[in-house]
């Protein structure tokens, strides 16, 4: 199976999709994967289909919002940089990319990984679609859901 078609599949919308399990405070300290500790702590969202989404604020990385598919350690990651002279990224536009991204989980309408790119690109952001090597604290707490 294709790795497009494969995360068309699991972005579809459907009646599983309804509301994503807030897991509160397990991203943190030791809980984190080695090469993610340096990012900081985070409270991931957990979604059906081994879907995870997170965000998480710090120097020097500003603010990164990511989609990531478990099974497969496909992820989104999508960050804001501040400006120059700014000591911080906007708030409203952290709020406004992480809300593109919830609204592509959230939504009736499919969305492939390429997807989240995109919009993420296009509200400002630096994107890595990538594979991982790794298991993220979100996925490793997410596989006890």
């Amino acid at each position: 199976m294709n790795r497009t078609f494969l995360l068309s599949l699991v972005l579809a919308p459907g009646a599983a999709f309804a509301q994503p399990i807030l897991i509160q405070s397990e991203c943190s300290g030791p809980g984190l994967a080695r090469q993610e500790a340096a990012q900081g702590e985070y409270n991931p969202l957990v979604y059906p289909g081994g879907l995870v989404f997170y965000e998480r604020t710090g120097d020097p990385w500003g603010v990164e919002v990511v989609v990531e598919h478990c099974a497969s350690r496909d992820r989104v990651a999508a960050t804001l940089y501040p400006f120059p002279d700014a000591e911080s990224v906007d708030p409203q536009e952290a709020r406004a990319l992480a809300d593109a991204f919830l609204h592509a989980l959230e939504s009736t309408e499919t969305y492939t990984f390429g997807d989240l790119a995109r919009i993420g690109h296009e509200l400002g952001a630096n994107i890595a679609q990538t594979r991982v090597a790794y298991q993220s604290c979100a996925c490793r707490v997410a596989g006890g859901r």
